[in-house]
């Protein structure tokens, strides 16, 4: 046929034909690309929080999973939240025996009531993590994958970072693991009741530990799988429990002590167990200088802690941007004498300027209330501390121990959800606890972006110097000489 011998529609037809192909091939390759990404999770992270870029012992813990553990996201279709949703494709594309299912609470009540009893309790875009028969199982809200912060001039609220690999993948290790963690809180002589550790016990449970008790007279737990929190005493021990604590201690027990500017100082058989440590507490209390904002957080005596390098901390110190509040601290009381058996690490520290307060002098709102008096102790000191006592006959007990001065520090509320004070407490107890084998190392990933801070005016004026005139002028030059190229072809 004649027109089809037309010169223009057989290049408009091949100008078709391609078309179609490069459109074909680019859908084909997007199929490939994802199929790829789906089984395998290789794309590159870039982002300024890396969301998706894993730490090596999450990768270690999907790689060596090896039996089924399904997600169970709670939320309608279309409104999962976008973060979680990659955190938990990554998982799945890391290991085959990871399932990934969202679930409607309001089409699935019976299997929502399986886990918490009713769908409103679970709340949208909660995680469920279940091994193969469900008989084991971590529920975690939204807000326990992230922290939360305040703005201190709107007083507004905001997700300050993301939570999601750690809290994800310690379900994954908890129902799991066969071995499980308790911290034992002593009472019975005037210590904060576990009942009233409300924000440090959740945090305890989010993370695969057990809360109990140890009320008084009770036996000691099993040094291999527990610690022992000491918060805040007001009375002393008898003999007998000072007893049952050192053949704890020798028995490659862990403690956490945490004392207050209300503990009082005459607790001659807590001291015993203490100096088994080479440790004790100082009277009075840290305050920072009064001077350098940059130390505290409103008032001085709420002091944003310099972080010492130990394996406690430097998971915190590497992921950047931690900031831990110490709370009315009393300051470690340096030893007298060396021991070889003992090592001794500072973990938080004032800063320089900072001073041992005197319990006896009231400070009121002012700066001049927060002056150091003469009869003050000159700082910086020591506000808590990992304390490593060895036994070279049998490194298996090994007693580790952390000393806190403020134990507002890991039970109040404010340090614990809106500082990484949580963090801190966490990485403390697994220390404590010889936990290596749930220690993830995986800490918060910051959600808000970092903008550009200028320290100075001559800062301002180079910057705009740069937008305003220099870039401007650049591009008038380039085009003024492709114009007069131009002219001369």
């Amino acid at each position: 046929m004649k027109f089809l011998k037309d010169r223009r529609l057989r290049y408009g037809g091949y100008a078709v034909v391609a078309t179609a192909l490069v459109v074909a091939a680019l859908v084909g390759l997007n199929i490939a690309v994802k199929a790829i990404e789906d089984n395998w999770a290789l794309r590159l992270d870039l982002s300024y929080n890396s969301l998706t870029r894993f730490s090596d012992s999450t990768k270690n813990a999907l790689a060596e999973l090896d039996q089924p553990v399904t997600y169970y996201v709670m939320a309608s279709p279309g409104s999962e939240n976008a973060q979680l949703m990659e955190i938990l494709d990554r998982f799945r594309a890391l290991s085959g025996n990871v399932t990934v299912t969202t679930v409607d609470p309001d089409k699935n009540p019976g299997l929502v009531n399986k886990f918490r009893g009713s769908a409103a309790s679970l709340g949208s875009n909660a995680v469920v993590v279940a091994n193969a028969d469900e008989t084991r199982f971590k529920v975690y809200s939204y807000y326990d994958m992230v922290n939360i912060g305040q703005d201190q001039s709107s007083g507004q609220y905001y997700v300050s970072s993301y939570k999601f690999e750690q809290v994800l993948a310690q379900g994954l290790l908890y129902v799991t693991s066969p071995k499980t963690y308790t911290a034992y809180f002593m009472e019975g002589h005037g210590e904060t009741a576990v009942s009233n550790l409300t924000a440090l016990t959740t945090i305890l449970s989010s993370n695969n530990y057990s809360s109990e008790a140890l009320p008084l007279g009770a036996d000691m737990p099993d040094p291999a799988s527990s610690v022992i929190f000491i918060m805040d005493p007001q009375r002393d021990i008898d003999d007998q429990t000072r007893q049952s604590l050192m053949d704890y201690a020798q028995n490659g027990g862990g403690f956490v002590f945490a004392w207050a500017v209300t503990t009082p100082d005459d607790l001659p058989n807590f001291q015993a167990v203490l100096d088994f440590y080479n440790t004790g507490f100082e009277r009075g209390y840290v305050a920072a200088n009064v001077d350098d904002s940059s130390q505290y957080y409103g008032t001085p005596a709420l002091i944003l802690s310099a972080i010492g390098e130990h394996d406690i901390t430097t998971p915190l110190t590497e992921n950047g941007n931690v900031h831990i509040l110490s709370m009315q601290s009393r300051a470690i009381k340096p030893p007298e004498m060396i021991k070889n058996e003992v090592t001794i690490t500072p973990l938080l520290s004032s800063g320089t300027g900072s001073f041992l307060a005197d319990m006896d002098i009231q400070r009121g709102n002012t700066v001049e209330d927060w002056r150091r008096r003469d009869t003050e102790s000159l700082g910086p000191f020591t506000m808590a501390a990992a304390i490593l006592r060895h036994n070279f006959a049998d490194d298996a007990k090994d007693s580790r121990v952390v000393v806190i001065g403020g134990a507002g520090t890991i039970s109040s509320s404010t340090p614990l959800n809106y500082f990484s004070n949580g963090e801190f407490l966490m990485s403390a107890l697994k220390w404590a606890a010889k936990d290596d084998a749930i220690n993830l190392s995986v800490y918060s990933k910051t959600a808000q972006r970092g903008s550009l801070q200028l320290t100075s005016q001559s800062e301002v004026y180079l910057l705009a110097g740069l937008s305003i005139i220099l870039l401007p002028l650049m591009t008038l030059i380039a085009a003024l000489v492709v114009t007069l190229r131009r002219r001369h072809l």
